[in-house]
C-alpha cells in the first residue's frame, strides 16, 4: 500500500458524511464500472449522517470504509433487498486498486454477514467487462446465478 501508511477497515460513522460524499464523487468520475442509484448533488451531509446512523443500527445493512491515514480510499456497502438477502457494492479509488483492498473489504463484509448480521445471503451484480472484479468475487466464494450481455449476478450462498 502507500509507503507504510496503515490501511484500516472501519464502519462508517455519521461524522464521515462529508468525506464519504467526496469519496463517492471521486469514484464516480474515475471509474466506468462505478454506478450510484442516487444523485450525489442532491444529498446533503446532515441527511447522510442520519442515513449512516440508521444503516449501522439495522443489523441488515452496512457501510465499511477503507482508510489510509485519514483519507477514505474505498467503500463497501450491503443493502438489504429482501428479508435475509443483502446486495453488495464495493469500490476502491484507482490509485489503491490491485493492492488487496478489495479482498480486505470483502473479507470484512463476509465476516459481518456470517457472524453479526441478520442476513442469510449476499448478492451482487458486476459488469461483464469488469473482469478483475469477477475474479475477485469468484475467489471469495461468489457463484454466478444469472448473466446478461452486460452484467453478471452472483450469490455467496
Amino acid at each position: 500500500m502507500e509507503n507504510d501508511v496503515e490501511i484500516r477497515i472501519v464502519a462508517a460513522q455519521p461524522a464521515d458524511a462529508n468525506d464519504l460524499i467526496a469519496l463517492l464523487n471521486k469514484l464516480e468520475t474515475e471509474s466506468d464500472f462505478f454506478e450510484l442509484n442516487v444523485d450525489l448533488h442532491k444529498i446533503d451531509a446532515e441527511e447522510l449522517q442520519q442515513q449512516i446512523y440508521q444503516i449501522q443500527v439495522s443489523g441488515s445493512n452496512l457501510i465499511l470504509l477503507a482508510v489510509a491515514g485519514e483519507k477514505l480510499i474505498g467503500i463497501t456497502t450491503v443493502t438489504e433487498v429482501k428479508p435475509g438477502v443483502g446486495e453488495l457494492g464495493i469500490a476502491v479509488l484507482a490509485d489503491y486498486q490491485r493492492m488487496g483492498l478489495g479482498t480486505l473489504l470483502l473479507d470484512s463484509i463476509i465476516e459481518w454477514q456470517q457472524q453479526d448480521s441478520k442476513l442469510d445471503n449476499l448478492l451482487l451484480e458486476v459488469l461483464t467487462a469488469n473482469k478483475p472484479a469477477q475474479k475477485l468475487y469468484e475467489k471469495m466464494g461468489f457463484k454466478t446465478i444469472s448473466e446478461t450481455k452486460n452484467s453478471i449476478k452472483m450469490s455467496l450462498n
